[in-house]
């Protein structure tokens, strides 16, 4: 067991050495492997009090995803991540606007993760602005998964910040509100 001299981090360092993993002068090469995997990009996984189970679970397994350089993976787990605050939040549908062959404009309501987040919005659950950004997620997620494409891991770090923001938009920021409301009213 390893601890970081700067931010004092704990992990766990495996040190091990096989006869059959030598260099050209037949010396042992020794294997090191770090648990949880650490460098400067990593990611730490948040912690919420607020946040329901399953979207905690997803929520890390797309960390995981991101630090293990897993990165197609982990554009779908953002992808999930942004299903599962609707379903969490009761959205099942939304108003999506789209354009006719003819040029005009409709408005219909449509149960796909684009309706979804719209939906979000319409219930005021989010602003529209973090609705909008919610639908970059949906882009990013569609491409890793329909299209087999690999996201940066730049844009991936972003989508992962955006979540734990919304994670506090939706679950922690509420709660702590009514936290100082029944201290208030205690009084």
């Amino acid at each position: 067991i390893i601890q970081c001299l700067g931010c004092e981090t704990v992990s766990f360092r495996n040190y091990s050495i096989n006869s059959e993993n030598t260099d050209h002068e037949h010396r042992p090469i020794p294997t090191i492997r770090i648990y949880p995997k650490r460098s400067k990009d990593t990611l730490a996984t948040k912690h919420y009090f607020n946040v329901p189970y399953n979207l905690q679970r997803i929520y890390s397994e797309t960390v995981d995803s991101y630090n293990n350089n897993n990165l197609t993976l982990c554009g779908a787990g953002v992808r999930g991540l942004v299903e599962g605050i609707c379903q969490e939040n009761g959205i099942t549908e939304g108003n999506v606007e789209f354009t006719k062959k003819d040029g005009s404009t409709v408005t219909q309501l449509r149960n796909n993760l684009q309706g979804k987040i719209n939906g979000l919005h319409e219930s005021g659950k989010l602003t529209l602005q973090h609705a909008e950004i919610l639908h970059e997620h949906r882009f990013l997620g569609n491409e890793a998964v329909h299209e087999l494409s690999l996201p940066s891991k730049e844009d991936l770090n972003l989508a992962i910040e955006i979540v734990e923001n919304v994670f506090e938009t939706l679950y922690e920021i509420p709660n702590k509100g009514m936290q100082l409301k029944s201290k208030r009213l205690k009084k």
